[in-house]
């Protein structure tokens, strides 16, 4: 079976042990050989075995199935990136990303947080200031702002009462908490996102959870920042994302359309 090269992602393990919501589309329901893994954000994995790639694509125009109108497509199999690399280049974006992970049982305390600011853990009210940022935790990853606050990790850096800077876990399982870190622009540049990074780390120890960080490679500043805070990367990968709905070539068109 052709499994992305060993490569796996929480966001899909999340879907798979049903931590979050998502569709798991098999080759056989019984007996199955073949995946693809969605969740309801529109990050996606394919597991599939030889030529069987082509078949899924047929999801995509799937009936009854309402889905994300913007698909993440981490680490498409060769035949696929074969396709899209040949045929999309104006329909679809490819981009390569590293995958790190944090190996040690201690955090080091690298970074100071700034004078004038404090941190705090993420809870049930400092969680309806998240809208500032456009983010709703509750729907986004999360089955719930419960479910989030009963599996999840997150920490803020606070400027008076609001929050300047959130690092949370876009998902936990199988002990890997995936890091998401957003930072409101008037604070970007000073710190801010090293700091709560490093104290969301501090808890993962804690609770005994590996952090994992995944970036674009031309985030050279977040490429940094995870080597500086002790991430070790593991791997790069192609990255596919594209909108909904979408013709895909192929010599059986009416298949694909």
């Amino acid at each position: 079976m052709y499994l992305n090269e060993g490569k796996t992602f929480p966001l899909i393990l999340a879907v798979i042990h049903q931590k979050q919501p998502g569709w798991v589309f098999v080759d056989d329901p019984v007996q199955p050989t073949s995946a693809m893994i969605m969740n309801n954000f529109g990050f996606l994995q394919l597991v599939s075995v030889e030529n069987f790639e082509r078949d899924f694509i047929k999801v995509f125009k799937f009936p009854g199935i309402s889905m994300p109108s913007y698909l993440l497509w981490y680490s498409p199999p060769p035949q696929i990136q074969e396709m899209f690399d040949g045929f999309l280049h104006e329909h679809v974006r490819k981009r390569e990303r590293a995958r790190f992970i944090f190996k040690k049982n201690t955090v080091e305390n690298l970074v100071k947080c700034p004078d004038g600011f404090n941190i705090r853990r993420l809870d049930k009210e400092l969680i309806k200031k998240t809208l500032n940022f456009k983010l709703d935790i509750g729907s986004r990853f999360w089955a719930s702002i419960d479910d989030f606050l009963e599996q999840g990790i997150g920490v803020c850096v606070m400027k008076g009462g609001e929050i300047a800077s959130l690092c949370y876990s876009a998902c936990v399982v199988d002990d890997l908490a995936e890091i998401d870190i957003v930072t409101q622009k008037e604070y970007r540049g000073i710190g801010l996102a090293a700091a709560a990074a490093q104290s969301f780390m501090t808890e993962c120890v804690r609770r005994e959870i590996i952090p994992t960080w995944d970036c674009f490679v031309n985030n050279i500043a977040s490429m940094k920042l995870a080597a500086k805070l002790g991430f070790e990367e593991e791997w790069k990968y192609y990255f596919y994302s594209f909108n909904l709905p979408i013709n895909l070539p192929s010599n059986n068109k009416e298949d694909y359309q």
